[in-house]
């Protein structure tokens, strides 16, 4: 060989060398970065700033099925807007202004729940009623600078609606009031209350809206939690503040639990702007299982008829 043919392989081979490195270089780049973004990833979902999963669609959320054309066969309810669902279809069985905007008073204590147990609380934790917390609640037995437990708070702010108790909870919970409510807007979207507004946490705000068909779907996601369906269908607690010693009993606003209906839940609610309303979940002898929700009844004990007729109705009319 040549000495030019030398010197032409000895630049070839160079060349080839070269290119190999450049090769081998850009591929361990590559793979770096990659395993960077896994990284990445990784270290975001464990500081919570990965997105939060759909929660898995309810049964009714997105089917309308109203069996009675006939008007002589819709239940006789003196509500402003009321709906019934066979659960165990997840069919509604009748609307009347379901997807009206209304104020739904302590109905909001669902939610103010369900964020409060979300944000795993010492329920042991003892909780002093601050003046912030007896504001505008001259009805609560809780009185201000009494002590209680927080878990006992949390059966007067289902059971009886106290105010005072709901304002305790969702402070025993560590988050601001902002971040509390915030948190009861976003909880809300996530379960497809898609007309549903939080404003404050004891339903004392006209502010604090939603529909029938989202208040059923509010029930529905609260009493998946075993502790919220434990206590709304208690009838009465008996409880102690600790530090003054002084006995409470708490008595559960749904009067349809002393009725021949099995109730396995439910939350009453009234404010003026609201009127009388109810949203319950009862079975009959059966078993078959049944939503019903009333809102802007005209009184207390209309509410309850009100209910019971659509309780009744849905029993008699479910698939």
């Amino acid at each position: 060989m040549k000495r030019g043919d030398w010197y032409k392989a000895g630049c070839l081979f160079a060349l080839v060398l070269l290119l190999g490195t450049l090769y081998l270089y850009t591929r361990t780049e590559l793979a770096d970065g990659a395993q960077a973004d896994v990284l990445a990833v990784d270290s975001a979902a464990q500081m919570g700033d990965a997105p939060d999963p759909a929660p898995p669609p309810l049964a009714y959320s997105e089917i309308y099925e109203e069996v009675t054309s006939n008007k002589r066969r819709r239940p006789s309810l003196n509500c402003e807007a009321a709906l019934v669902v066979d659960n165990k279809t997840g069919k509604i069985l009748y609307g009347k202004n379901e997807h009206e905007l209304r104020s739904i008073a302590s109905l909001t204590k669902l939610m103010t729940a369900m964020v409060y147990l979300d944000s795993k609380p010492d329920m042991t934790r003892l909780v002093t009623i601050s003046k912030e917390d007896a504001a505008n609640s001259a009805k609560s037995q809780l009185a201000r600078g009494e002590t209680f437990v927080a878990l006992d708070l949390l059966h007067a702010a289902l059971m009886s609606s106290d105010n005072r108790a709901a304002r305790a909870i969702s402070r025993a919970s560590g988050l601001s009031k902002a971040e509390f409510v915030r948190r009861m807007n976003r909880k809300a979207a996530l379960l497809g209350l898609k007309d549903t507004r939080f404003e404050e946490v004891t339903g004392l705000s006209q502010n604090n809206v939603s529909t029938a068909y989202d208040c059923a779907l509010l029930l529905h996601s609260a009493l998946e939690y075993r502790l919220i369906k434990e206590i709304t269908t208690m009838e009465r607690f008996q409880y102690y503040s600790r530090n003054k010693k002084r006995a409470h009993r708490a008595t559960n606003s749904n009067r349809l639990l002393s009725s021949q209906h099995k109730i396995a839940g439910g939350k009453t609610g009234y404010i003026i702007a609201s009127g009388w309303c109810l949203a319950t979940r009862g079975c009959d002898s059966q078993g078959r299982d049944i939503t019903a929700v009333v809102l802007g009844s005209t009184s207390n004990s209309q509410r309850f008829r009100d209910a019971d007729r659509a309780l009744t109705w849905g029993y008699n009319n479910a698939g």
